[in-house]
């Protein structure tokens, strides 16, 4: 084996090891940040409101609805057009 083909494999070997190191601590930033969110959703109760009403005027708008002026009016119907 010269050492051009041992050197090329230690290459790959250690881009391999690289890359499953990183899969492993992006899965676990991912869990992490995945629990802060739901502590803090979970714990503000205003934040998760302002985030559901804001979901919904974005489905309204996608679907061609116009949004709510408010939280507590709902929907309008759909857009009279040609």
């Amino acid at each position: 084996m010269e050492f051009a083909e041992t050197y090329r494999q230690e290459v790959l070997r250690s881009r391999q090891d690289r890359a499953r190191r990183a899969l492993f601590w992006s899965r676990v930033l991912g869990l992490v940040l995945m629990l802060t969110v739901a502590a803090v959703l979970r714990a503000e109760p205003e934040l998760r409101r302002a985030l559901a009403t804001a979901g919904t005027d974005a489905i309204l708008a996608v679907a061609g609805r116009q949004a709510s002026a408010g939280p507590g009016q709902p929907a309008r119907g759909l857009r009279a057009g040609p």
